[in-house]
């Protein structure tokens, strides 16, 4: 009977163990998750400050109405410097608009350009895209105006991308109409056409340097890639000079 009784203990012990065991990794993953979502969820005091008008997509349009095709937790800069982190982000090509997705509610707001200065959100390939708000010259507007450019390069040439989408004139079908910028020594911010003419007139006194890397690297300025790459290269050439 003593030696049932004993039986019986070490199989009841052994069961109890084995439960443990099978539940721990589930109880590990709860504690991950919650890890993980107290991470992404921002209860920043100066949530009150992004606040802005609902957005509303009611025209529907074929083709990319946004800069990602997901959205993504990125940062906001105010005009005050202070970085407000884990917002929902997205920019909108259409209406040339920041769009924040509030957590409490889920809302779409469109963010008010006078009190951002600039954000940065991650883009589809998981790099991460500085955009910066500019007073440019847009050809159709007879005014300067305060815009959202991304950021393509920094340095003696500050290299910007005014990234939006136009309605198609024979469809309902909106088309990538990207406005190219660039700024070279702090001077003024021109607009710049994909062009190897017009990237030499640009940077003028230096343009024998630019000639030698476009040339060198076989880069066509007529495509994004290539007029990036030159004016890495570039600002590169300018800081090694100095140091």
């Amino acid at each position: 009977m003593k030696a049932l009784s004993n039986l019986l203990y070490h199989k009841s012990k052994t069961i109890i163990i084995l439960f443990l065991i099978s539940i721990s990794p589930l109880v590990n993953g709860q504690i991950n998750l919650e890890n993980c979502t107290n991470n992404v969820r921002d209860t920043s005091i100066y949530e009150e400050n992004v606040v802005g008008e609902p957005f509303q997509d009611v025209q529907m349009y074929l083709g990319k109405n946004f800069f990602n095709d997901g959205w993504y937790y990125g940062t906001l800069v105010p005009e005050n410097g202070e970085k407000i982190y884990n917002k929902l982000l997205n920019y909108h090509l259409l209406t040339h608009n920041l769009i924040w997705i509030r957590n409490s509610d889920h809302s779409l707001l469109i963010v008010k350009k006078e009190i951002i200065k600039e954000f940065i959100i991650p883009n589809d390939s998981g790099e991460r895209s500085l955009f910066k708000k500019i007073k440019i010259q847009i050809w159709e507007k007879p005014d300067s105006v305060e815009e959202y450019l991304q950021v393509l390069s920094q340095g003696y040439i500050n290299l910007y991308a005014f990234r939006k989408s136009s309605i198609g004139q024979k469809s309902e079908k909106l088309i990538p109409d990207n406005y190219y910028y660039i700024q070279v020594n702090n001077g003024n911010i021109n607009r710049l056409k994909l062009s190897r003419r017009l990237l030499y007139s640009a940077v003028s006194g230096n343009n024998k340097l630019m000639k030698k890397i476009v040339r060198s690297n076989h880069l066509r300025i007529r495509r994004e890639y290539a007029l990036i790459k030159a004016v890495n290269l570039f600002n590169q050439e300018i800081k090694k000079a100095k140091d």
